[in-house]
């Protein structure tokens, strides 16, 4: 958490508008720092990186479980990644 922001909650830590700015800016980071790794792992999945992009995104999963776009990528990719072996093979 940005240090300005624990300083807030510790000067105010009873005030609600406090509280719910916090817990704004958590979410607002957790929501970045998913989009950052679903563009990573897109990239990934571009360049027929499958077994890297699978574990970005099972990471992600895992600190995002209740999000419904990482389990739709990560079938994406495994349907690519037996596509891409099934041509090589």
């Amino acid at each position: 958490m940005h240090p300005a922001l624990s300083e807030l909650q510790a000067k105010f830590s009873g005030e609600e508008e406090v509280s719910r700015l916090l817990e704004t800016v958590r979410e607002d980071q957790v929501e970045q720092q998913k989009q950052q790794t679903l563009l990573e792992s897109r990239n990934l999945l571009a360049a027929r990186r499958h077994d890297e992009c699978i574990a970005l995104l099972t990471e992600l999963q895992k600190r995002i479980p209740r999000d419904e776009e990482i389990p739709r990528l990560l079938d994406d990719v495994r349907r690519d990644q037996k596509i891409s072996n099934d041509c090589k093979g």
